[in-house]
């Protein structure tokens, strides 16, 4: 193991990885500012029985080492429940991790490596896999009544009454494989998804109130596991999703095919048996009450809290949560190592994983705003490199359809990012003409 986990380690000793949709947006133009496809996880992310674990599956499968990774994360983080936490002053954050694995197609075997996670975590916590896993997100209040409380009232006698015994168990890992449609359930007026999954993820109470009889849930622990399209996304993630945080609640790994299996392949399930009784034991061993960084590992911290800045444009908007991000995976990476603080080799773990998803936002979402009318802006400028006129943006682009304050918002928007700045230019036998060029 190497002495210092944060320092770069060569492309070679990770395991094999490879590797808005508007209709006004040329999308020739818009691969132009795409970045590349992120590099692999290095091996700081590898550590533990998280590595062990993805080790053994890699070469026997085409799905990809991230996709493993993360989902195996999140599923574990789930299983433990609400018993730990990291305290950021007075928020505790438990390990509970919304992950969405996006591919460009069905190819990415996005659901193929689920199924691997699925298989050693039935081992490891069978009544947990049975009882604590659902698919479907559709409304919040069908949510919260999976992790409800029990509710009593009084009866005719006036005594009191249980009416609905509540959930047994508050853990819940919604898998979700098609994550489109929850995206887009979350724009009809009045769902209630959105802001509950808001809620879970923070750790708070969760209700409804405007339920003549509103249901409610405390201490439930809520993860998710979703797949989707690179296209889906684009197209499905709205300024409202990016703009209230539900978008910064998850960690967005990219995930394509990283090898071609003809014949298939197989994992011995005697062979992962370790695995799953290494995670087995965790559990059973999950301390309670808050963990905290170990003095090393402060130390670290600190610059790496300092190393985050706030960035502008859509990517800045998803990826926010960086710091909490880190501390989550952290802990679970510490919980499965049965630690009672948190170590300098699980925060670089989790550091890389954090990293791993946030290059993954940048080549989804590339240079863009977020903002529909800024973006479809900026497409056209990088197709105009000699600049557009305010009136050209306003009576071709958008064929005099959007109201011209909305417009110049989006332009001093651009110009304010340092995506577009405004210039002049001269004319023949006129006064000089403003345009907006691409910066």
């Amino acid at each position: 193991m190497a002495t210092n986990p944060f320092e770069d380690a060569p492309d070679n000793v990770a395991p094999i990885a490879n590797g808005w949709d508007v209709k006004q947006i040329d999308e020739a133009t818009s691969r132009l500012d795409r970045p590349a496809w992120p590099n692999p996880l290095g091996e700081a992310a590898y550590h533990g029985v998280t590595g062990d674990f993805v080790r053994l599956i890699e070469p026997n499968t085409e799905a990809d080492p991230a996709a493993l990774l993360f989902q195996f994360l999140c599923y574990a983080g789930n299983a433990f429940g609400t018993k730990a936490w990291y305290l950021i002053e007075e928020t505790r954050h438990y390990p509970n991790l919304f992950v969405c694995v996006v591919g460009r197609t069905a190819v990415a075997r996005k659901g193929t490596s689920r199924k691997h996670v699925t298989r050693v975590m039935g081992e490891a916590a069978p009544e947990w896999e049975s009882e604590c896993t659902a698919s479907g997100l559709s409304t919040g209040e069908g949510l919260i009544a999976r992790v409800r409380d029990p509710l009593y009232g009084i009866d005719k006698e006036g005594h009191p009454e249980l009416i609905h015994p509540g959930a047994k168990d508050k853990r819940l890992l919604v898998i979700e494989e098609e994550f489109s449609r929850p995206l887009r359930v979350m724009e009809r007026n009045n769902n209630t998804l959105s802001a509950v999954l808001r809620q879970a993820w923070d750790g708070e109470r969760l209700s409804i109130l405007t339920r003549e009889d509103p249901i409610k849930a405390t201490g439930a622990m809520i993860s998710i596991v979703a797949h989707t399209t690179i296209e889906e996304l684009r197209a499905e993630l709205t300024e409202v999703s990016t703009a209230n945080g539900f978008g910064n609640r998850f960690l967005w790994p990219l995930a394509r095919r990283s090898k071609a299996l003809a014949l298939g392949g197989s994992v011995d399930p005697a062979t992962s048996s370790h695995i799953a009784e290494t995670v087995r034991r965790a559990i059973q061993n999950c301390p309670f009450g808050g963990l905290i960084l170990d003095e090393v590992a402060q130390h670290k911290w600190i610059d790496v809290y300092g190393s985050i800045e706030d960035e502008p444009g859509l990517y800045g908007a998803i990826t926010a949560r960086t710091a909490p991000q880190i501390l989550r995976v952290a802990l679970i990476y510490a919980l499965l190592d049965q630690q009672s603080q948190i170590g300098i080799h699980q925060l670089a773990a989790a550091k890389e994983v954090v990293r791993y998803s946030n290059d993954s936002v940048r080549h989804i979402f590339g240079d863009r705003t977020g903002h529909r009318i800024a973006d479809t802006i900026m497409n056209a400028l990088h197709s105009n490199p000699s600049g557009l006129s305010r009136t050209f943006i306003s009576h071709v682009l958008f064929s005099r359809n959007v109201a011209a304050d909305r417009i110049a918002s989006a332009i001093a928007e651009l110009i304010d990012i340092g995506k577009a700045r405004a210039t002049t230019i001269k004319q023949t036998g006129g006064r000089p003409a403003e345009v907006i060029v691409a910066a």
